[in-house]
């Protein structure tokens, strides 16, 4: 390994006091030890700055930037210009990473190349309950490894990767702040259109933090046009890649396919309570719905997914018997068909 080579952790936060000290303290106990954290706090209300702040005088690898609140990708972005290490990676202030993590990307063979990625573990309440990552350290090719990565959610977020910092700065890859939905994902792949190379490891050293709170995306109120605008691009920017691999149709299709499976997470939406909707009105938005995700491409069988869970919850309301859980059960009994 060359341990010459600088990464920039970029830690987001905001009013993260409860978990703040296990996430930095995660990062100082790392056994690659040349790397900076740069700590931005987004106009918190609690605790953090304090905290931050003594993290700052025990340690001089670590950098305090302080602004008004602005939302996670102008946090981000702010500590994208202050990053000075070869390697940009990306941490959640509610998350911790594994002694070994950034000692595990860092492989002769993966330091020739631009963009690492690496497994996580999910963690609620303490204990582990699933991993997401990679069993093979190689793949035939870009779409193949591309469209693993969306199945199995290793590309929806800029953690748990090494991004090149020189990349970044010259292609002036910011998250973007005009998205109030899926702006991490967007970033990127925005970020893999300028790569020439890519590598992988079996490891799983970040450990994401699953809410306790049902606050998740399948039961908090989504707002469909910021829905759409997610949804078209990202699925701009997988397909332009997959072009510019020359990837066959059939990876296209599966390409749709990722597309179309937001639909079944984010359906429930539709109908929840909050909205207050009378049920003509929650069938209009439905409609809209699925207008984004309407059934071409050799999808047709997730677009019946909807059809029927659109029946199914529809039913449950008319009888008064409607509930953001059992929205969550219909949800889960289709994924089993999946």
């Amino acid at each position: 390994m060359n341990r010459e080579m600088k990464i920039s952790i970029v830690v987001p936060i905001y009013n993260a006091a409860r978990y703040l000290a296990e996430c930095v303290d995660s990062v100082l106990a790392q056994s690659y030890t040349n790397f900076e954290l740069i700590l931005v706090d987004d106009g918190s209300s609690d605790s953090s700055v304090v905290i931050c702040r003594q993290y700052v005088d025990k340690d001089g690898r670590i950098i305090l930037l302080e602004k008004e609140n602005g939302g996670v990708s102008s946090a981000r972005n702010l500590g994208l210009r202050y990053a000075s290490g070869d390697w940009v990676a990306f941490l959640d202030a509610d998350d911790w990473i594994e002694p070994d993590y950034l000692n595990s990307f860092l492989s002769h063979d993966n330091l020739k190349t631009d963009f690492i990625i690496q497994g996580y573990k999910r963690i609620r309440e303490g204990a582990l309950i699933g991993e997401n990552g990679y069993d093979i350290p190689c793949f035939n090719n870009f779409p193949d490894f591309l469209l693993y990565s969306e199945r199995n959610l290793l590309i929806n977020s800029p953690w748990l990767k090494l991004f090149r910092n020189d990349i970044i700065q010259r292609f002036n890859i910011l998250f973007d702040i005009a998205y109030d939905l899926g702006e991490d994902h967007i970033f990127t792949l925005n970020y893999l259109q300028r790569i020439r190379s890519f590598s992988v490891s079996t490891a799983r050293g970040y450990c994401y933090r699953m809410s306790t709170d049902l606050s998740s995306l399948t039961t908090k109120v989504v707002d469909l046009d910021s829905f759409r605008q997610y949804i078209v691009e990202s699925n701009r920017l997988r397909e332009a890649l997959l072009y510019a691999y020359k990837a066959d149709n059939r990876y296209i299709v599966q390409s749709r396919q990722e597309k179309n499976k937001y639909g079944v997470l984010l359906a429930n939406a539709v109908f929840d309570k909050r909205r207050q909707l009378s049920v003509e009105d929650e069938r209009k938005e439905f409609n809209k719905l699925h207008g984004i995700l309407e059934p071409k491409y050799g999808v047709w069988a997730i677009s019946k997914k909807l059809y029927i869970f659109y029946g199914l919850v529809l039913c449950a309301y008319r009888l008064g018997l409607y509930s953001t859980k059992l929205t969550v059960h219909l949800l889960n009994l289709l994924r089993k068909f999946q």
